[in-house]
């Protein structure tokens, strides 16, 4: 293969690699809610059914996101072997209308739903929007960079609290610069370390792991390093070992133990690698390819729309039927739930499109 073909391979990947990832996340977000667990009598079909919905939610997932930062790395400094203010600027002005307009919309459209849905409700005599407790007691600043939800700190568009950090890493790409050009490989290993270890910053948009994935595409691409090509060397180590650290986490996540955390976050490296093997093994299947790269366009769009208000209601909805009444179809439940919401994201996706493309160009920063 020659360079063209091998950077055209390696786009495909990119392009495809998307669309099942961004499932993934949703995947994360979809699991019913713990509540629905004590209606189910049986502990250890309970036990079973949290490892197989934890396997899913915390361990595949774990490399999703991860995987959109190293991404977003790479095409930030793709085919630029130097950085100087004119490069910083253009960078910046592209980021204004593909990241921070709209961060901007989507948080602002999530504060304003549960206003409007509280005097719609006291109207009524219905009550009003859960959201609507974040909304009074925060300051607009908080809402849109660092509201305290689940142990994490999230913009109350949660799932956008990728697109805050990677923000922050594009104002610090000249620091990321500098320091893979005079640390080397040193520096990409010393961030690994880092994050292998658990330690953290705790400062909303400056998380570990957006260090590590966005400074690996960044070395990547002022080595000049092909991603594909590179990862396509360790195809059979990663899928072995990926399946290997599955099987360990799932012991340590049955035993309750306090270490599974580090298994977990070195399985998101490897899933990695395995992930964009699989992806690129599936390039030859041309009807594929087509379907995901098609897809591809629809998943900001997903990631923004999918979380506070369609999750809820889908989960809702199962919760509901047969399928929340036992372990074994709780989980078909979830599985479910993920799915179901995936098609009605990509459904409003489509109405958008049809209706108001200039809209939907704004809210998906012109990637529709």
């Amino acid at each position: 293969q020659n360079k063209m073909d091998i950077e055209q391979r390696q786009s495909k990947v990119f392009r495809i690699i998307r669309f099942p990832l961004i499932v993934l996340v949703v995947f994360i977000h979809g699991c019913p809610n713990a509540a629905t667990l004590s209606s189910i009598i049986n502990p250890v079909g309970a036990k079973l059914y949290c490892l197989a919905s934890e396997l899913i939610r915390a361990d595949l997932g774990s490399f999703a996101v991860p995987c959109f930062f190293v991404m977003s790395g790479y095409y930030f400094f793709y085919m630029k072997k130097d950085i100087d203010m004119h490069f910083y600027k253009v960078q910046l002005t592209k980021r204004i209308k593909t990241l921070l307009i709209p961060y901007l919309i989507w948080n602002l459209i999530f504060i304003l739903i549960p206003i409007v849905r509280y005097y719609i409700f006291v109207h009524y005599g219905k009550g009003y929007d859960e959201n609507y407790y974040l909304v009074q007691h925060h300051s607009f600043f908080s809402l849109i960079w660092s509201v305290y939800n689940d142990q994490y700190l999230t913009p109350i568009d949660i799932p956008l609290w990728y697109v805050r950090d990677l923000m922050c890493m594009v104002i610090l790409s000249p620091v990321f610069y500098y320091f893979i050009k005079y640390t080397k490989v040193y520096g990409l290993v010393a961030l690994t370390i880092l994050y292998l270890s658990g330690l953290n910053t705790n400062i909303p948009g400056f998380d570990v792991v957006s260090f590590l994935s966005f400074g690996a595409g960044a070395f990547c691409a002022l080595r000049n390093i092909n991603i594909v090509e590179l990862l396509s060397k360790y195809k059979s180590f990663a899928y072995a070992s990926s399946i290997l650290l599955l099987v360990v986490i799932a012991c340590l996540r049955y035993m309750d133990s306090q270490f599974i955390g580090y298994f977990i976050r070195l399985f998101s490296i490897v899933g990695i690698v395995a992930m964009v093997n699989l992806m690129n093994s599936l390039i030859e299947k041309e009807k594929l390819t087509a379907k995901l790269t098609s897809l591809s366009s629809a998943v900001f769009f997903i990631y923004a729309v999918h979380y506070n208000y369609i999750v809820g209601f889908v989960r809702k909805l199962y919760s509901l039927t047969f399928l929340s009444k036992s372990w074994s179809v709780l989980f078909i439940s979830y599985v479910l739930i993920s799915l179901t919401c995936v098609l009605v994201c990509y459904g409003l996706y489509l109405l958008v499109k049809r209706f108001a493309p200039k809209v939907l160009s704004v809210l998906a920063g012109g990637r529709y």
